[in-house]
C-alpha cells in the first residue's frame, strides 16, 4: 500500500492514486490488445510471412506499451515516501540574499515579469497568471505555444491548398501534381500534428520549475518550412509523373482525388479544434480555481527597539538561536536557517562594535486548501477524459492495425489504386488517431499538475541587530592590589530590527524518489505580530533573567566573602585575648568566659568599613 502519511504527522496524502489507478486500467487494455496479436499469430504463420511479422510486431508494440503503463501506474499507487526532510528549503529556489530582501522590504521574487513574445501574450489575456507558480506559468506558456503552433500549420496548409488552386488554375502545375502534393502535405500534416503532442514534455520536470522564455522562433521556421516543402513536393511529383500516359495520369488524379474528397481534411482539422478548445477551456477553468483558492498578499511585521544589557552580545545570539527559537520548533523538527552570524568586530577606545543577523523558517506544515467541489471534480474528469481519449485512440488504432493486417491476406480492392488509397487513408487515420491519443496525454498531465501542488504553512523571520559593548573588571576589596576577587564582564547597547512572517508556500509533488524535494515557492506573506512579539519578549526574558543570575551569585560572592572577613576578625580577636591572659594583662579566659567576643558580636559595619 502506499506510504500516505509522513513521519511526525506530515499529513501529505499520494496525490496520484486516481491517475496511477487509470495508467494500470489502460496498460491492461493495451497488454490485452497485444496478447489478442499474439494468439493470432499462430492461425496467420502457416499462411503468410508478411502476414505474421505483422502480427507479431504489433501485438509486441501493444504488449510493450501496455506493462510500461500498468508498470508506471502502480508505481504511482504504491511509492510515495516522505522523510522529515521535506519540503525543501526555500533557500533552493531563493539565495539567502533574496530571501533579506523579501523579509525586510516586503518583496516576493516569486511573481517576476514575462520574457518573450508568447508570455506576454499569455499573460495578456489572462493577468492574473502573473500571481501563479513558476511551474504553471511555464506550463500555460508551452501550451499556449503548441495551441499556436497547431493552429499555424493548420492556416498554413489552408495557404497552401489555396496557393495550389490558384497556381493550376493559372495553368503553372497541372492537376495531377496538385491533388498529389495536398494528399501528401495532408498525411504529413498529421504526422507533425501527431508527434508535436504526443511527444509533449512533463510539466513536472525540474527544468520547468524555474522560469524561462518562450520564443515564437518556431513559428517562424514552420512558415519558412511551409513555402519550401509544398515547392518541394510538388515538384517531386511532378518529376515522378513525367512520361505518364494518359490512362496513367487519369488512374493517378483518381487515387489522390479520392483521398482529398474522403472528408479527410474535415476530419482532421475538426479532430484538431476539438482537442485545443477541450484542452485550453479546462486549461483556464482550473487555473481559475486554482488562483481563488488563497489570496495573494506580501507583508510582514516589524519591530525595533533597543537592548542594554549586561552580557557578552553572542549571549544574545545564542539565546536567540538555541532556546527562544529552538522552544518554536514544529513537529521537533529543527528550524530551516537561511543566515547566520554574529560579528564582533575590532575594539575602538575601549568599545567594540558588533553585529548580527538570522533568518529562519519553522518547519512547514501542510496546509489543505479549500479547494472545494468544483476544484477536485474538474481535476478527476480531465484525468478520466485524458485517459480513456488515449484509450480509445490506442483500440481504434488496433482496429486500423488488424483491418489493414486482414486486407494484406485477402485484398478486398478490384485495383491497385484502390489499395494505395486504402492505406494512405489507413496511415492518414492513424497519424489523427495518435493525435488524439496526444492531446489524451496532455490531458492527464494538466490534471497531474494541478493535483500535485501542496501547500504549506510557515513563519519566517529576520533578526539582525549592531551596537556597541564594553569588557569591564570588577574587584573586591579595598584597592585593585588587595582585592580577594576579581570578575570580568560585558555590557553591550544595541538596536535591533526584527522582521516575520506568516508564509503560505507551495512545491509540486512528484512520484518516485525525492517526491518533495522539488523548489518551493512563496506564494504569499502576511503579518506576524504575535509570533515576532513572542520571540521578542522571549529574548528579552532569557537575557533578564541571565543578569538576574549574574547577581545571585554576585550577591552571594559578597556574602561569602564577608564571611571569610567575619571568621577572621573573630580568630584574630580570640588570639589577642588568649595573649593578654597569658601575660596577666587580663584574668585567663575560663574567668572571663563571658566576656569573650563572639563571632556574632563583631561589628560586620565596621569590618565592611
Amino acid at each position: 500500500m502506499a506510504f500516505d502519511y509522513g513521519t511526525q504527522e506530515l499529513n501529505i496524502k499520494n496525490p496520484f492514486k486516481l491517475e496511477g489507478v487509470a495508467r494500470v486500467v489502460v496498460g491492461i487494455i493495451l497488454a490485452v490488445i497485444g496478447g489478442f496479436l499474439f494468439y493470432q499469430v499462430a492461425g496467420v504463420m502457416e499462411e503468410s510471412v508478411l502476414l505474421t511479422a505483422a502480427y507479431f510486431f504489433a501485438g509486441a508494440c501493444f504488449l510493450l506499451i501496455g506493462i510500461i503503463k500498468a508498470v508506471g501506474g502502480l508505481t504511482r499507487v504504491v511509492r510515495f515516501y516522505v522523510g522529515r526532510d521535506a519540503p525543501s528549503n526555500l533557500d533552493k529556489a531563493y539565495a539567502a540574499p533574496v530571501i533579506y530582501q523579501m523579509l525586510r522590504n516586503k518583496k516576493n521574487p516569486t511573481f517576476v515579469e514575462p520574457q518573450g513574445l508568447i508570455p506576454r501574450i499569455v499573460h495578456s489575456l489572462f493577468p492574473r497568471l502573473l500571481t501563479a507558480p513558476p511551474v504553471l506559468r511555464n506550463y500555460s506558456q508551452k501550451l499556449i505555444l503548441k495551441v499556436s503552433k497547431t493552429l499555424f500549420a493548420i492556416l498554413l496548409f489552408g495557404i497552401v491548398v489555396l496557393g495550389f488552386q490558384v497556381l493550376t488554375a493559372s495553368g503553372h502545375v497541372d492537376g495531377l501534381a496538385k491533388d498529389a502534393a495536398i494528399s501528401t502535405l495532408l498525411v504529413l500534416l498529421a504526422l507533425y500534428l501527431g508527434l508535436l503532442w504526443v511527444r509533449s514534455e512533463k510539466p513536472l520536470d525540474s527544468a520547468n520549475f524555474t522560469y524561462g522564455s518562450t520564443s515564437a522562433k518556431s513559428l517562424f521556421k514552420m512558415l519558412l518550412i511551409a513555402i519550401a516543402m509544398p515547392i518541394l513536393v510538388a515538384l517531386g511529383w511532378s518529376l515522378s509523373f513525367s512520361g505518364l500516359s494518359g490512362s496513367e495520369v487519369a488512374a493517378y488524379s483518381s487515387m489522390f482525388g479520392l483521398i482529398i474528397e474522403n472528408n479527410a481534411v474535415v476530419t482532421l482539422v475538426a479532430v484538431v479544434l476539438a482537442g485545443i478548445v477541450s484542452l485550453v477551456v479546462a486549461f483556464f477553468l482550473l487555473m481559475s480555481a486554482r488562483l481563488n483558492l488563497f489570496p495573494t498578499a506580501v507583508d510582514r511585521t516589524h519591530l525595533n527597539d533597543e537592548f542594554r544589557f549586561d552580557a557578552h552580545p553572542k549571549t544574545l545570539f545564542t539565546r536567540l538561536t538555541n532556546k527562544v527559537m529552538m522552544s518554536r520548533r514544529e513537529l521537533d523538527i529543527d528550524n530551516r536557517v537561511y543566515n547566520s552570524y554574529c560579528d564582533t568586530k575590532a575594539a575602538n577606545n575601549n568599545n567594540s562594535e558588533f553585529s548580527m543577523e538570522y533568518i529562519a523558517e519553522t518547519q512547514p506544515l501542510v496546509l489543505e486548501a479549500p479547494e472545494g467541489k468544483f476544484y477536485g471534480l474538474a481535476r478527476t474528469l480531465i484525468t478520466l477524459a485524458g485517459h480513456a481519449a488515449s484509450a480509445l485512440a490506442f483500440i481504434l488504432m488496433f482496429l486500423l492495425v488488424a483491418d489493414a493486417l486482414s486486407s494484406i491476406h485477402e485484398p478486398p480492392f478490384s485495383g491497385w489504386e484502390e489499395y494505395v488509397v486504402y492505406y494512405l487513408e489507413m496511415v492518414f487515420y492513424f497519424f489523427i488517431l495518435l493525435l488524439v491519443a496526444g492531446y489524451g496525454k496532455a490531458a492527464v498531465h494538466m490534471s497531474d499538475l494541478f493535483r500535485s501542488e501542496i501547500f504549506f504553512k510557515s513563519n519566517a523571520i529576520l533578526f539582525e541587530a549592531d551596537g556597541t559593548f564594553q569588557q569591564s573588571t570588577n574587584y573586591r576589596g579595598e584597592n585593585r592590589h588587595e582585592a580577594s576577587s576579581e570578575e570580568t564582564g560585558f555590557h553591550f547597547d544595541s538596536t535591533y530590527n526584527m522582521f516575520g512572517s506568516s508564509l503560505l508556500t507551495s512545491t509540486f509533488a512528484v512520484s518516485g524518489h525525492h517526491n518533495l524535494q522539488q523548489l518551493r515557492f512563496v506564494m504569499s506573506m502576511a503579518d506576524n505580530d504575535e509570533f515576532s512579539k513572542e520571540i521578542i519578549d522571549d529574548l528579552s526574558y532569557e537575557m533578564k533573567k541571565i543578569e538576574r543570575d549574574v547577581q545571585t551569585k554576585r550577591d552571594a560572592d559578597i556574602q561569602a566573602s564577608m564571611k571569610r572577613k567575619t571568621d577572621a576578625i573573630y580568630e584574630q580577636k580570640s588570639a589577642e585575648l588568649a595573649a593578654m591572659a597569658n601575660m596577666g594583662v587580663i584574668p585567663s579566659p575560663q574567668d572571663t568566659s563571658a566576656n569573650l567576643v563572639a563571632k556574632d558580636d563583631v561589628d560586620v559595619k565596621k569590618i565592611e568599613e
